[in-house]
């Protein structure tokens, strides 16, 4: 117990000092780049002029902006796809399930009882009498 516990606390201190690391070259990037967007932005000040360099910008960050967003709704939309596609297989294979295992029931309970068959077979006659009306109903008018 006590060596996988020596090595836990020492796995835990790497990550600590990785994440450590980590952070720190996440904030040398992030200087990085606002340093090159001043530099980007300088020079098209000094080229275009600093009102169409700051519409410019704008607009580039605009741009981005909405091309995230899009592909952000595109990716929840795929989500949301797939779990309901996931919910519906599941739904049917639970139903599936459920009528095979009730079958055999169904089918012994008709064995027993021949009269328990004209139920659904009334039924089934019901509808297509019904549906047969109303077509003749609406070819009529």
């Amino acid at each position: 117990m006590g060596l996988a516990l020596g090595e836990v606390t020492a796995f835990i201190a790497r990550l600590k000092r990785l994440a450590v690391l980590y952070g720190l070259l996440a904030g040398s990037a992030l200087c990085l780049l606002i340093s090159l967007l001043l530099a980007i932005y300088v020079w098209a000040a000094l080229e275009f002029g600093p009102l169409y360099a700051a519409l410019g910008f704008a607009a580039f960050w605009l741009v981005v902006t909405l091309i995230v967003w899009i592909m952000l709704a595109m990716a929840r939309r795929q989500g949301r796809k797939a779990s309901s596609g996931r919910l519906q297989r599941d739904i049917n294979s639970l139903a599936g399930v459920a009528a095979m295992s009730t079958a055999s029931q169904a089918a012994g309970a008709v064995k027993n009882r021949k009269s328990l068959i004209l139920v659904p077979a009334g039924l089934l006659g019901g509808l297509v009498a019904y549906r047969v009306l109303r077509k003749r109903q609406g070819r009529s008018e």
